[in-house]
């Protein structure tokens, strides 16, 4: 069975506010720098999206370490029958 998941922008923000000046993308759109995933299945990126296929695994950040912030996630699934959560 494949299995798509679309997440069209990863974000966080600071403490300070939201959508303050502190705000900073962890997905460039472009590619996965700064990404890593282990486990089934792979994540690779299509018209500026993060698209999942084969497998639940596991992607994480690489770059620093979050903390004391906000995410923002975009999710969206590509058939009716998948599960989002």
């Amino acid at each position: 069975m494949r299995y798509q998941l679309l997440i069209g922008l990863i974000g966080w923000s600071c403490a300070a506010g939201l959508w303050g000046s502190d705000r900073e993308r962890l997905f460039n759109g472009a590619d996965l720098e700064g990404w890593e995933h282990v486990g089934p299945g792979r994540v690779y990126v299509e018209d500026g999206l993060m698209k999942t296929e084969g497998g639940m695994g596991l992607l994480w950040y690489t770059r620093e370490k979050l903390g004391n912030c906000t995410l923002r996630v975009v999710f969206r699934t590509t058939a009716p029958d998948d599960n989002s959560g």
